[in-house]
């Protein structure tokens, strides 16, 4: 079973399930594999799109060829949700990967996304 993600062109991801996490919507992929690791990836998209084709496609064989779950966190986006919305959410969601965790966990970010995690300060101005 898969699901159809969307951004910028849509994608079928085979073990793919969504969740809500934190009260966040996420993708996980290959979730039956998180006791190797779990990778929590943070779309880039300049807080205002979600991840496009070819992110999902590469985050899916990511996890494939890692032998990890894969997240991703589909947080709220501009301009309905201004900064630090998009922050706070994925701190939560991290958060709670943490605290749930039966192996490692890796945080990456792409472009913006690496600014909405932990650790990401306010958008310039």
């Amino acid at each position: 079973m898969g699901v159809v993600v969307c951004g910028l062109g849509e994608t079928r991801l085979d073990h793919a399930k969504r969740h809500r996490i934190a009260g966040v919507r996420c993708v996980w992929i290959d979730k039956q594999d998180s006791s190797e690791g779990s990778i929590v990836y943070l779309h880039g998209g300049s807080y205002v799109t979600g991840p496009i084709k070819l992110q999902w496609n590469w985050l899916a064989t990511l996890a494939k060829e890692t032998g990890t779950a894969a997240l991703a966190i589909d947080y709220s986006l501009a301009p309905e949700h201004a900064y630090p919305i998009a922050h706070n959410e994925s701190v939560a969601v991290m958060k709670a990967i943490l605290s749930s965790a039966s192996g490692p966990v890796f945080l990456i970010g792409g472009s913006t996304g690496g600014r909405a995690g932990p650790g990401g300060g306010a958008p310039d101005a």
